[in-house]
């Protein structure tokens, strides 16, 4: 609900027009907070509506010119170094700003429902890759919104069309969404197993995180936040935490992988606890696909 309030301060009441448009601003920022918020119109508003509606034409055009990439995060195995696997990241290629991170738009593709646009442009990007990359294996992320009843359908025709083996996709999602999501997520997580493509939880532990859809949904891997790896290894807090959570994986039977390695001792203690696979600054930070894979062949 947007409320607006006429002749506030006792001054001159605004016409009946201004009155409606300024609750029609109130009910767009209710609306940006979520469901069954309400919410008073403050001057500052228009100006912040005006800023999302930029930045949301902005989107629009960049998807339409081509302006996002898609660059690759190596994963790498804690016992030997070796990467194993990619993480694919979009970015924006602003023709005034330069290099955006995702960070910087993506909030805003959420909330005009341009972040399925986004996840399915991504998608169809690494899945080119694969095919022409025979030895990657590469993770894309996936908003909450993708599992519409055809996603899992488009990923595996995408495959298919592709000669691509669905093992060498990884599909993550963000912990809330799991939470969130209702009977068509869970079916097309179903199929998406099914078919051989894995599914990863990202950014675990930031989620109010529920053990029951580690048992009845076909999770495979479990990434645990970056935030939990920034203390380590000083930090007893973060320490305990990243011990848990790889003790529950191991427990389910899940893979495990660490985000946010930015140094050698982050690395070594977490390899000490037992996690598989780390990703972040220190294994090398993302990148475009001719970075990782250089000429015909496969991962550098």
């Amino acid at each position: 609900m947007g409320v607006a309030v006429a002749g506030r301060g006792g001054g001159r009441a605004p016409d009946a027009l201004t009155v409606l448009q300024e609750a029609g601003t109130a009910l767009a920022a209710a609306k940006a907070s979520g469901p069954g918020a309400v919410r008073l119109f403050r001057p500052g508003m228009r100006e912040q509506a005006l800023g999302r509606l930029r930045a949301e034409n902005d989107l629009r055009r960049a998807l339409e010119r081509g302006e996002l990439e898609v660059h690759y995060q190596p994963v790498v195995r804690l016992a030997d170094g070796e990467r194993v696997a990619f993480e694919a990241l979009v970015r924006w290629r602003h023709p005034r700003r330069g290099l955006l991170l995702p960070e910087e738009f993506l909030p805003v593709a959420g909330e005009c429902g341009l972040d399925v646009t986004v996840d399915a442009f991504v998608l169809e990007v690494v899945l080119d890759l694969l095919q022409r990359r025979p030895a990657a294996r590469v993770a894309v992320n996936t908003c909450a919104r993708r599992f519409d009843g055809t996603f899992a359908r488009e990923v595996v025709d995408g495959l298919r069309r592709r000669g691509v083996d669905p093992g060498r996709l990884v599909v993550e999602l963000l912990e809330h969404s799991l939470l969130a999501g209702d009977t068509t997520t869970t079916r097309e997580l179903a199929q998406l197993a099914a078919a051989g493509v894995r599914v990863a939880i990202d950014d675990f532990g930031t989620g109010y995180s529920a053990l029951s859809y580690l048992h009845r949904l076909p999770v495979t891997s479990l990434k645990l936040d970056r935030s939990f790896v920034t203390g380590l290894p000083g930090d007893a807090d973060a320490d305990r935490i990243a011990a848990a959570v790889v003790g529950l994986a191991r427990g389910f039977g899940l893979a495990t992988v660490a985000e946010g390695v930015e140094d050698a001792a982050q690395a070594a203690h977490l390899r000490a606890q037992g996690w598989e696979s780390a990703q972040g600054w220190f294994f090398g930070a993302a990148a475009p696909e001719e970075h990782w894979f250089p000429g015909a062949g496969g991962p550098a």
